[in-house]
């Protein structure tokens, strides 16, 4: 449970998040593949869509922290 969304991790936090993501992505990205192969495209678009996603949200994540430093 989350006390405050805007605290801030310490380095191992910040380690762990990093840790799970990429393994998140790789397991999506396995899975992508496996979809791919199959000729499933409507699971391979789902699978893109959800890596867009947190590709995009992590970009607006930095480009809100950079804005926050200024």
């Amino acid at each position: 449970m989350v006390e405050n969304i805007n605290r801030n991790v310490d380095i191992y936090e910040n380690e762990q998040f990093k840790k799970r993501l990429k393994i998140f992505l790789m397991i999506n990205i396995i899975i992508g593949i496996v979809f791919a192969i199959t000729k499933k495209y409507i699971y391979l678009n789902t699978v893109f869509y959800t890596i867009w996603l947190i590709i995009i949200t992590m970009v607006i994540g930095k480009y809100k922290n950079v804005l926050k430093a200024l």
